[in-house]
């Protein structure tokens, strides 16, 4: 068994790792943190960033004042109408139409299938892929 400094045999783990590595060197304190760090009179910016919309705190009930502008639906937009109970597989039929209407259309929106399972780009299709390239292209200047 390998003998320590101290003559004692090395056997644990940590006397192991002690005799493998370099022996601890005292080094010079610091006085002037100054020198080191810099100007440290002033607050970590990043601390007190006064540029970000404030969520919490004293005046975040705020989002919730009234606001009449805001707080009516536009009567033209709403739609009133009643409609018959929909099977569930005339609902699946119908969803899948306007997918299809959406994809021919070139408009793509997001499927709710997509927000219980994580897809990576890896994972998409070529065609997809393709698409998507070249709707990007066609909004370039």
């Amino acid at each position: 068994m390998p003998v320590g400094e101290d003559s004692s045999p090395i056997g644990t783990p940590s006397d192991r790792r002690q005799a493998l590595t370099s022996p601890v060197q005292d080094f010079e304190l610091f006085e002037d943190e100054g020198a080191l760090f810099g100007d440290t009179s002033q607050a970590d910016p990043i601390e007190n960033e006064e540029d970000g919309e404030e969520l919490f705190g004293d005046n975040m009930e705020n989002d919730y004042r009234p606001m009449p502008g805001l707080d009516r639906y536009d009567i033209d937009n709403l739609d009133e109408e009643e409609y018959d109970i929909m099977s569930e597989n005339d609902r699946r039929a119908a969803e899948e139409e306007l997918r299809r209407r959406d994809r021919e259309m070139g408009i793509t929106r997001r499927d709710d299938r997509e927000l219980f399972y994580d897809k990576s780009d890896e994972e998409e299709e070529p065609q997809h892929k393709r698409r998507r390239a070249e709707k990007g292209e066609s909004y370039r200047w």
